[in-house]
């Protein structure tokens, strides 16, 4: 038997600072929402939602254990549907479902840990990145505008705005 100090010597450890470390079936299920919310254009929202309630993450882990019956219903409902095939698209294949059942726990178990939010946030920006780049648009971050981006947009409105940046009353 050790001491009481070697019996309690981790009562309170935390996880360390900075991005959790997700497992290849955690990261594959991540990767996929993390990409639908990007291809939606959901990533602000996404990322405000998730900054808001990143001091519940536990929490929000937890009650997805609890509602892991019922997602697992439901994933299981989605996919018999997923599994008919296609008759209006003429190719005759069934789309898979790219997120499981068998996907929940996994996901509910990385949310455990205190940097799976920033995980999943750089994450949602790296896709949003990728179809930004794919699609030719380009983000605040990416401009090297000089000045605010309000200013920039008052600069290059030639209907309301003169050229010195004061409104024309013509």
């Amino acid at each position: 038997m050790g001491t009481f100090k070697e019996k309690i010597r981790n009562a309170f450890a935390v996880d360390p600072a900075g991005p959790a470390v997700p497992t290849k079936q955690q990261r594959v299920a991540i990767d996929f929402l993390a990409e639908e919310i990007a291809r939606r254009h959901m990533t602000t929202p996404a990322i405000a939602m998730i900054e808001m309630s990143r001091p519940m993450n536990y929490v929000f882990s937890q009650a997805m254990h609890f509602t892991q019956p019922a997602a697992t219903i439901v994933t299981k409902l989605i996919s018999m549907m997923a599994s008919q095939p296609d008759l209006e698209s003429g190719n005759g294949e069934a789309p898979r479902p790219r997120l499981t059942a068998e996907d929940w726990t996994p996901i509910a178990e990385f949310f455990e840990h205190r940097g799976s939010f920033d995980y999943v946030c750089s994450r949602i920006e790296h896709f949003e990145s990728v179809l930004d780049e794919k699609h030719g648009r380009h983000s605040l971050k990416k401009n090297k505008m000089k000045g605010s981006p309000a200013k920039a947009a008052v600069d290059d409105d030639p209907i309301q705005y003169g050229k010195s940046g004061q409104h024309s009353s013509e």
